[in-house]
């Protein structure tokens, strides 16, 4: 009798919901980013905005209404960890409202010194160039997002733009490794002022250089030592 092959088969439903993570009270501006990702994906976000009009109980819509409702209620409800004081919140976007009135204060000054601080204080500290570009990329991204500053005129954006690129170039440039100081001379005393993405392409080329370079010189350091010891061995024969 032979082996019966038996196949597994994993259904996931709709109402299989992980974001990986738990809303927490620090992580409400990752979880609430994310969220709002998997929940416009499954093209519900009328229901956490307050756009969709809640239907009366006697309204042909109302059940339809309800078990969506209900639907994103869970997701909610089952992706925090604070979760007892919102489960009888009856609508989706009055529990959305109020965790974010909750965890969110508005300008989120101590978040923003945070981030600067890490961004001024950061270092590449012998670590590889693409990990600590993605580090400082990482830090930027968020204080572009909590970057609450409006401006109408076209040449305002440019050059607010412009000397914020300015400073995160700098910051990029002062902690780089010392291998990498007469680079970034170079860089400073050009005519035309590089991007942060600049920056980062001209000293790629620059590691990848010295690199090369140095895998030369060990090359040649052992070359010599190999040539240095044959020698050594045949004045040792000649003498004896």
């Amino acid at each position: 009798m032979g082996e019966t092959k038996i196949n597994h088969v994993i259904i996931q439903s709709e109402g299989v919901f992980n974001i990986g993570i738990l809303l927490s009270e620090t992580n409400y501006d990752i979880w609430s980013q994310l969220m709002e990702m998997h929940i416009a994906e499954r093209e519900k976000l009328s229901y956490i905005r307050g756009k969709m009009k809640i239907p009366e109980a006697s309204d042909a819509g109302y059940e339809k209404w309800y078990a969506e409702n209900q639907k994103v209620k869970r997701w909610l409800l089952m992706s925090m960890s604070p979760m007892k004081r919102y489960i009888r919140i009856p609508a989706a976007h009055e529990i959305w409202s109020a965790l974010s009135k909750t965890f969110y204060d508005g300008g989120d000054e101590m978040q923003v010194f945070s981030l600067n601080q890490r961004a001024f204080s950061a270092k590449q500290n012998g670590r590889s160039l693409s990990v600590y570009y993605g580090e400082l990329t990482e830090i930027f991204q968020d204080l572009d997002y909590s970057d609450k500053v409006i401006m109408k005129h076209p040449d305002d954006i440019t050059a607010y733009r412009g000397s914020i690129e300015r400073i995160r170039t700098h910051i990029f440039l002062a902690g780089l490794d010392k291998e990498f100081d007469q680079i970034r001379r170079e860089i400073l005393r050009l005519e035309h002022k590089s991007s942060l993405e600049e920056c980062y392409s001209i000293i790629q080329r620059e590691a990848m250089r010295l690199t090369t370079f140095n895998e030369e010189i060990e090359r040649v350091e052992a070359s010599a030592m190999i040539g240095g010891t044959q020698i050594d061995i045949g004045i040792r024969r000649d003498l004896s």
